[in-house]
């Protein structure tokens, strides 16, 4: 068991590309579109998620700052949508779509 923990565990730390920056994206769009205003786990579960993924994104360090301040709302206790789209200002123009508005898939 410790081999398939090791193995798992590289995979978090590996490099994320715009693609899969964009479809963590646009699952978090997904979430908060179907909360209808009440946000549960699933919304900041995966505002951590994407976190995580932009924080590994090899384009450049923009996206470092939208991945902290995604990670801190994923520790929250509560969120606003406003707050999410202050947080995925530059993962936004990578995208190209604002949280939540249509397909955030590139292409």
């Amino acid at each position: 068991m410790i081999v398939v923990a090791v193995a798992l565990g590289g995979c978090s730390l590996a490099p994320t590309t715009k693609d899969e920056v964009c479809e963590s994206y646009q699952e978090l769009g997904q979430s908060v579109s179907k909360a209808n205003g009440f946000f549960d786990n699933a919304i900041f579960s995966d505002a951590g998620s994407l976190s995580s993924v932009a924080g590994r994104y090899e384009g450049g360090d923009q996206l470092k700052s939208d991945a902290e301040a995604l990670d801190a709302i994923s520790d929250s206790k509560s969120t606003t949508v406003m707050a999410l789209m202050n947080a995925t200002q530059h993962i936004a123009q990578l995208c190209g779509q604002q949280l939540g508005r249509g397909s955030s898939l590139p292409g």
